[in-house]
């Protein structure tokens, strides 16, 4: 264990300081602008649906494993109470975020696995052809796309039922 914490980067310590920085501050009730709730879920779906098609779908292998964790993760994460504490406010352009410790557990997760895949993939490269490994990483590479498009969505939907809520507030206010 030792020697692979000293054969780690030194980059890699400071994205794990600064990924815990991140999600420290999401613990805080925060107002954002409009676009940044989107973002990192838009960026972090990307990553995932990239890294999957890259890694885990050599012949077909591990990519159903990732679309059903996906959808799994989806349909959960859109059937949760996710959405309480968010709300978006028309009038000042901003959604606000009730803090919460769920975004810190997601980068750890995240961080954790992407960690132990890159150590096993520099340390026994050959078990990266197995498909256990191939089973496992694409598993979790399922449920954080799953996620993180499940989280677009919710913010989709905060944000379109406020502003027909607000337009018609507004439209009833002028007649």
């Amino acid at each position: 264990m030792m020697e692979l914490l000293t054969k780690t980067p030194v980059w890699v310590y400071f994205l794990f300081v600064t990924l815990l920085v991140l999600g420290f501050s999401q613990t805080k009730t925060r107002r954002p602008p409009l676009a940044v709730p989107f973002l990192l879920p838009v960026l972090m779906s990307l990553y995932s649906a990239v890294d999957t098609v890259i890694h885990f779908s050599a012949g077909g292998r591990g990519l159903g494993i990732a679309i059903v964790s996906a959808a799994c993760a989806w349909g959960y994460a859109r059937r949760s109470r996710i959405a309480d504490g968010i709300s978006y406010l028309p009038e000042e352009k901003r959604f606000e975020i009730k803090g919460s410790f769920a975004p810190l557990i997601i980068i750890l997760c995240i961080f954790t696995v992407k960690y132990i895949h890159g150590a096993i993939s520099a340390l026994k490269p050959e078990l990266t052809q197995t498909i256990t490994f191939i089973s496992i990483f694409a598993f979790f590479n399922g449920i954080f796309f799953g996620f993180f498009t499940a989280r677009i969505a919710l913010f989709w939907d905060v944000y379109r039922a406020r502003s027909i809520e607000y337009t018609k507030e507004n439209l009833t206010q002028s007649l």
